[in-house]
């Protein structure tokens, strides 16, 4: 098993509970209403352990997109997920790491996003 192909599982387990299951990896069903998230890789963390082979590192870059038709909502759900993320033990996950936290909106602006980033050791 190469690690970093199966942080998904452990991030879908996670963050499930907080918007009843509306957690998608790489990209949402289409239709689906807000509020929801995505999550997917972003890349290779350095792996501290000097395993540099390809694939084989323990620690990758995950973000965490928050779709929500409020600010104060994606606050919220924002604050959820780093709380859910860095405070709790996870299940695959054994260091975690918020590494950035970026707002926005969708670009037709209908759609408020809360971006989080974070470094992952599994």
């Amino acid at each position: 098993m190469i690690p970093i192909f199966h942080v998904g599982k452990s991030l879908y387990k996670a963050l499930s509970p907080i918007l009843n299951g509306k957690v998608f990896s790489v990209r949402a069903e289409a239709n689906t209403s807000v509020p929801y998230m995505v999550y997917f890789r972003t890349g290779r963390g350095d792996d501290e352990r000097g395993d540099k082979d390809a694939g084989l590192a323990n620690d990758t870059h995950v973000k965490v997109n928050i779709y929500t038709s409020t600010y104060s909502e994606g606050i919220k759900i924002a604050e959820n997920v780093v709380t859910k993320l860095l405070n709790e033990e996870n299940e695959g996950i054994d260091e975690c790491t918020l590494t950035d936290a970026i707002e926005g909106s969708t670009e037709d602006g209908a759609v408020f996003v809360q971006s989080l980033e974070f470094l992952i050791t599994i």
